[in-house]
């Protein structure tokens, strides 16, 4: 596999301008557990950041997306957050979501115990709940994937966990004809700044059971803060544990194997219509095999990991140990990435992707499966390898919005959707759907979001970003109801129309 390296900083834009709009829609479930959000920095930098939450678990998934939604806004309202965003967006990006996580376990036992139940928390971190002292313990399942864009200067930037995903499109105006046409996105149009949750995974081929520093120094350095009032950092123990948190990733060695993400990576390889920002949190997923694989090995078999993962299956004994493996482990060469088998039982939306899960093994205490690799909250399989730390990457504006008055107007479309939507749609087409024209040129028009907006439902202003997310749920719920029937799930897209 070939890789292209970044040999440059991108530079940032200083004119980009944005509007932005959101719906969502409960599909065939009884409560919608998706959330999404933009918010727009009070303190009038018109720092932009918006995004998508999908909440699971039957019984906490809405209060897992509510929390992390609403922990980010209140993060992002710090008084020291828009200036690291600036300095270190990586480290900025990582304090939040483990500030939305944190926040999400202290919401999860909050809740236990105003409606009675005891609650424990268990070494490995994860929560406890029985009635009464004489009832075993069970354990608490359920989480939000979650993936966020961030305009910062004129810095386009994005950062996920699980399968709520980032779609990029790019359509050119010729203004004298009237007509706007889709134009590819171009090769090497972003670079991934960091993944979070492999920085400290390089050091040796052969490391297992050490993935857990950076999570661990992530999340004293969120305790710390949590504790103190909101609007405020607390002053040296925040000091002394960020300094930790900069420590691991100064010291973090990459290597040359192809085995993890690499820093300064470039994508997309090729030109293409629809380019997706954010990384594969799949089961599938070559290099979260080996993250997880390096964070927490079985015991018996250092070469692959203790989490399964493995192909969902319909039927059988409701073992997930029985279902099909994705990967099959080179043991000749065991540094390589394993081969995926292929061997799936159903696809699980249109595109023909294999229905595939990690689960914990048979040994385990309690049992548990999700759907994707990293996730907010989920805490008993976070200490199995589950991780809530993001990839983040940065889109070069330079190479997609042109500076140039004499060419024809140029947009970015960006779609940031919960799987709820992807499920239903190839990306070429959705490019196509997407693509209104007079919702982008009405963008201009368009009154700006007023500074310190946090928008967590629709807009009634007619805007154009708001008329595109209106249609594109409108159209979803009708093929959903058609792939899927009752069985549709809840449906979330924020679409943000970006030109300068």
């Amino acid at each position: 596999e070939h890789r292209t390296m970044a040999a440059a900083v991108v530079t940032s834009l200083n004119n980009v301008q944005i509007r932005v709009g959101g719906q969502t829609d409960i599909g065939g479930g009884r409560e919608n557990q998706d959330m999404w959000f933009c918010w727009k920095d009070p303190q009038g930098s018109e720092t932009t950041v918006f995004g998508v939450l999908d909440g699971h678990g039957r019984e906490v998934g809405r209060l897992a997306a509510v929390t992390g939604r609403d922990a980010m806004m209140d993060w992002l309202e710090r008084p020291t957050s828009m200036a690291l965003f600036r300095k270190d967006p990586v480290k900025a990006f990582g304090r939040m979501f483990a500030h939305a996580h944190l926040k999400i376990k202290q919401n999860f036992r909050h809740c236990l115990e105003t409606t009675g139940w005891q609650v424990d928390e268990a070494p490995d971190g994860f929560l406890m709940r029985r009635r009464h002292e004489s009832q075993n313990w069970s354990c608490l399942h359920g989480g939000a994937s979650c993936s966020v864009m961030a305009l910062v200067d004129g810095r386009l930037l994005s950062a996920n966990v699980g399968d709520s995903s980032s779609l990029l499109c790019l359509s050119e105006m010729d203004k004298i004809a009237g007509t706007m046409r889709s134009v590819p996105v171009p090769a090497q149009c972003s670079v991934r700044l960091c993944d979070l949750g492999t920085t400290n995974l390089h050091q040796d081929e052969a490391t297992h059971n050490k993935g857990f520093e950076l999570e661990k120094a992530f999340l004293a350095d969120a305790q710390a803060n949590l504790s103190q009032p909101k609007g405020e950092d607390s002053t040296q123990t925040a000091a002394e544990l960020e300094e930790r948190v900069d420590q691991i990733l100064a010291s973090a060695v990459l290597s040359n194997s192809h085995a993890l993400p690499q820093r300064a990576e470039v994508l997309p390889v090729e030109p293409c219509l629809g380019f997706v920002v954010t990384p594969d949190h799949s089961p599938e997923a070559p290099t979260e095999f080996e993250r997880m694989r390096r964070t927490r090995c079985k015991p018996s078999d250092p070469a692959v990991p203790e989490l399964l993962m493995v192909y969902d299956s319909p039927s059988g004994s409701g073992s997930k140990a029985t279902c099909p493996p994705i990967f099959e482990v080179n043991r000749t060469t065991p540094n390589t990435l394993p081969a995926v088998t292929n061997k799936g039982k159903y696809y699980k939306n249109v595109r023909s992707e294999w229905a595939s899960l990690v689960a914990t093994p048979p040994t385990a205490r309690f049992q548990d499966a999700l759907a994707f690799t990293r996730s907010l909250g989920d805490f008993h399989l976070q200490s199995y390898g589950v991780c809530f730390l993001p990839e983040v990457f940065e889109v070069d504006l330079n190479k997609l919005l042109p500076n140039n008055s004499q060419s024809p107007s140029k947009f970015i479309t960006l779609l940031v959707c919960s799987d709820g939507i992807w499920d239903n749609w190839k990306y070429d087409p959705l490019v196509n759907f997407i693509r209104t024209r007079e919702h982008m040129v009405s963008s201009p028009t368009d009154p700006p979001l007023p500074a310190g907006v946090r928008m967590v439902s629709p807009l009634t202003d007619g805007s154009g970003a708001q008329l595109s997310a209106n249609k594109l749920i409108e159209k979803n719920a009708k093929l959903a109801s058609a792939n899927f029937g009752s069985s549709a799930d809840n449906a979330t897209a924020v679409v943000a129309y970006l030109w300068r």
